[in-house]
């Protein structure tokens, strides 16, 4: 009953008044090679294959229809395109749209129903440089780089006491590795909060033996040109590719802070304190193991000492960590060189690689390991437990798919525009913006963190850096100067968050019973994707607690002469960093990144409208932000129409602000509104006269709270005007109420907030407009609509009018002027076929 004890467990307020200064203790686990959707994607209320706004790919399908690659070598599993491939796309690239769309691999649960699956037998995929930024633009090169296996998931039957630690606790779901690389560079990114480019550390640290073992290590690259600590002897060691840049856990020890890292022999080389010059050799180039200088001891008897005693893997270090745990808080400021009984403030634990859940390591071991730890706060010292927060992350994704893209730096015009002068020199290697990788999973367990709750502000490893530098200011232990990671981009303290909104100091105690199993089922039959594909199913739809967030930002269309831009404007506390797509589900589109940061504006128009006037933009940022752009601008001139949409927010009601624009139209415009999702709000005309503007408030989701309704802030809705089809604008996202319970979006996996639905108007003579919407899970690029007699059953032989409906929200014109007169039924029909998505609805010719 280990997680029914945890949430029980009353934090630490010795004041009474709660604040970061009450924890004590922070304990970092950072686990191997698991994407963000491979383990969490079924869980609910995260943004997961629920997810109602996900991102576009050029097939015109959503992220999750995959496209297969053209090399036949990459439809196995764990085969990956070879690195000399990559310059010649079109060995290994399908650029046939349609062969795209038809030819996908969906995301599948490698353990299937009913099944006896060896998957833990499965090798690593490819999990190196992303190497091309271009590759990764449109988030569309998963199979062709990593092989089916890429698509491959696991779900709460699998992974039951992580789902139950994640329901019980806090998990942040736009939380992603460093950067889209390998282990060691995100491991660096933890301990240090960078990896300076080339990130092309030597693989040969030893002499031959084991890699953690101090005894073998392999100094031969260190001359005495790197000794000490001056600065031409640390940029001469990192020319050599030898790690010599500060380490956190020596600004902790600049500040007398206790901590220390937990590992075994067996440590599966994931200690990355061991590949750093100060934790090998001391100034003089001594072995620091031999070290007489205090401060070197110090590095060695905290960061490279094994937990001894024990033959068992594991043991040893659940058996050191119990004991410091049982003996209280090791005392403040120890002497240089000293280390005493007791859990340090901060603590690093490194698994053995029978615990750590890399591919071919369990997973059910590596829960198994967890909840050992675990055990050992909650039920033997529930009073450390109340005063300690337990950070579980993972390193890297090893190449398993997550559709969530990762926001880069748009360090030259071709990747977009930011409001920084520079994003700093690790985000540049040769060119390529470095940016984030793909996102990992993170649940932070700790009494202020009881309850459930989700975080969607955009993390990284540096983001537990940056909660550390918050917490030890908020203590006294050192000044926010003294604490702080040098080393941590200007663009990731702009774009990535410190933690702190997951944590409630007012909360007294959470309650609870959830599954604690942490049993793992494990077969002998090799994974595979099933003949017959279907979209990932999610869990029954959960609204949960959502991490108040500082965002607050807005991206408004400007028509100017031949040009249409984006006009993005920060008003929150914390950046942004958005995703635009410019022609979405096309050939034709592109990605540009924009940052943003707060208290700032830019104005973007990189691309020129088509030979026909059209434009067609899709902007995805943080916390399920969407924007849609659509029109032509040859129709402003044609109608006299220049209509646009602006956006404000009710922060006392949770509700938006629209603003229906028509100051730069001659003649008088109908606006039409309707909610895409949540239906909290009926379809409105708004006729708005030339040279002149109306608002119009437009409510957020409904939800409850102790059985009264509250506004939970979602929002989703689509403004067309009346005679010009292809004009449309979205607005989609939150507002987050100042006041009451905060919730994730009641639309993630939910088909009764987000369902298919469809209208119609007659357009022109003999013609209807028909205005559809429909939710991820429902949409292929050949959707379409049908028209019947009322008195036929659809079938291919009566089918009287066929027109398709490409987009997930759109408009279409259909022509009846071939229809004589009578009653007819329109039917919204799913993929080319005859499952209906909606209708069917009468009309008469």
């Amino acid at each position: 009953m280990l997680i029914e004890k945890a949430i029980a467990i009353a934090p630490n307020n010795p004041t009474g008044t709660g604040s970061l200064a009450d924890i004590e203790h922070v304990i970092i686990f950072m686990q191997e090679n698991r994407s963000f959707d491979y383990y969490f994607g079924s869980l609910s209320g995260v943004r997961g294959f629920g997810d109602p706004r996900p991102t576009p790919i050029p097939s015109g399908n959503y992220v999750w229809y995959q496209p297969e690659g053209v090399n036949p070598s990459t439809r196995g599993f764990a085969e990956h395109v070879t690195e000399s491939w990559v310059s010649t796309q079109s060995d290994w690239y399908q650029t046939d749209r349609p062969t795209q769309s038809s030819h996908y691999v969906l995301p599948f649960r490698l353990n299937s129903p009913g099944g006896n699956v060896n998957y833990q037998g499965l090798g690593c995929l490819d999990h190196g440089w992303k190497q091309s930024q271009n590759l990764w633009q449109n988030w569309d090169v998963w199979v062709p780089l990593k092989s089916r296996q890429s698509m491959g998931f696991l779900n709460s039957d699998d992974l039951p006491f992580y789902y139950s630690l994640a329901n019980a606790f806090a998990i942040c779901d736009d939380y992603h590795c460093s950067v889209f690389s390998a282990t060691d560079p995100n491991r660096f990114y933890l301990w240090s909060g960078t990896c300076p480019p080339p990130m092309n550390f030597p693989d040969h640290y030893t002499n031959g033996g084991y890699v953690a073992d101090i005894a073998e290590d392999n100094n031969s690259k260190i001359t005495p040109a790197m000794h000490g600590q001056s600065d031409l002897a640390r940029s001469t060691a990192i020319g050599a590719g030898v790690a010599d840049w500060e380490t956190y856990a020596e600004r902790l020890t600049n500040n007398a802070i206790t901590w220390k890292i937990y590992q075994e022999r067996d440590n599966y080389g994931d200690n990355y304190l061991e590949y750093f010059k100060n934790f090998r050799i001391d100034d003089a180039g001594t072995k620091i193991d031999q070290s007489n200088i205090p401060y070197f001891k110090t590095l060695y008897q905290r960061g490279r000492v094994f937990a001894t005693g024990f033959a068992e893997v594991g043991d040893a270090i659940i058996a050191a960590f119990a004991a410091d745990v049982a003996a209280g808080m090791e005392p403040d400021s120890p002497a240089a060189g000293t280390i005493k009984a007791g859990l340090p403030r901060v603590s690093w634990i490194v698994a053995p690689a029978g615990f750590c859940e890399h591919p071919t390591a369990s997973p059910g071991a590596g829960e198994s390991f967890t909840a050992r730890l675990m055990d050992v706060l909650v039920n033997k010292n529930p009073n450390v437990f109340s005063k300690t927060v337990f950070m579980l992350m993972y390193d890297e994704n090893d190449g398993d798919f997550d559709h969530v893209p990762s926001p880069v730096p748009p360090i030259s015009a071709e990747y977009g525009q930011m409001t920084m002068a520079d994003a700093g020199s690790a985000e540049n290697y040769s060119s390529i913006p470095v940016g984030l990788g793909p996102r990992v999973p993170m649940l932070v367990i700790s009494p202020w963190t009881a309850g459930g709750k989700v975080s969607s502000q955009t993390c990284d490893h540096t983001s537990v850096l940056r909660f550390l530098e918050q917490w030890l200011t908020a203590k006294g232990l050192a000044s926010s100067a003294a604490n702080r990671c040098a080393l941590i981009s200007d663009w990731r303290r702009t774009v990535c968050g410190d933690l702190t909104e997951l944590f409630d100091f007012s909360q007294s105690r959470a309650a609870g019973t959830l599954n604690t199993t942490t049993t793992f089922k494990n077969g002998s039959n090799s994974a595979t994707v099933p003949a017959t594909q279907a979209f990932p199913a999610f869990p029954a739809p959960t609204t949960r607690i959502a991490a108040p967030l500082g965002y607050e930002f807005f991206v408004q269309g400007q028509l100017a002469g031949e040009r249409f831009s984006l006009h993005i404007t920060n008003t929150g506390k914390v950046g942004i960093a958005l995703m635009a797509y410019w022609m979405p589900m096309s050939d034709a589109q592109t990605t540009f990144h924009y940052t943003v940061e707060a208290g700032k504006s830019l104005t973007a128009s990189p691309a020129a409208p088509g030979s026909d006037g059209s434009y067609d933009w899709a902007v995805h940022g943080p916390n399920g932000f969407l924007r849609e752009f659509r029109g032509n601008l040859k129709n402003v001139s044609h109608l006299g129409q220049a209509p646009e949409v602006a956006v404000c927010y009710d922060v006392a009601s949770g509700n938006i602000q629209l603003t229906l624009d028509n100051r730069g139209s001659t003649k008088a415009t109908v606006f039409q509104i309707s909610d895409n999702a949540y239906y909290q709000n009926k379809p409105v005309q708004v006729t708005v006269a030339g040279g002149s503007e109306q608002t119009l408030m437009w409510s957020g989701s409904a939800d409850s709270h102790n059985g009264a309704p509250i506004c939970s802030g979602w929002h989703d809705v689509s403004i067309r005007v009346a005679g010009d089809p292809s004009f449309l604008r979205r607005v989609a996202g939150c507002v987050q109420p100042k006041s009451g319970p905060l919730k994730t979006d009641p639309a993630i996996g939910n088909p009764a907030m987000f369902k298919p639905t469809f209208s119609f108007q007659p357009a022109a003579s003999g013609t209807l407009r028909i205005d559809y919407v429909t939710p991820p899970w429902n949409h292929r690029p050949l959707n379409w609509f049908g028209v019947f007699k009322a008195s036929d059953t659809p079938a291919a032989s009566n089918v009287l009018l066929k027109v398709g409906a490409p987009r997930g929200v759109g408009s279409i014109i259909a022509s009846t002027v071939a229809l004589p007169v009578g009653q007819y039924n329109l039917f919204y029909f799913f993929d080319n076929s005859f499952t209906t998505i909606a209708g069917p609805v009468a009309f008469s010719v």
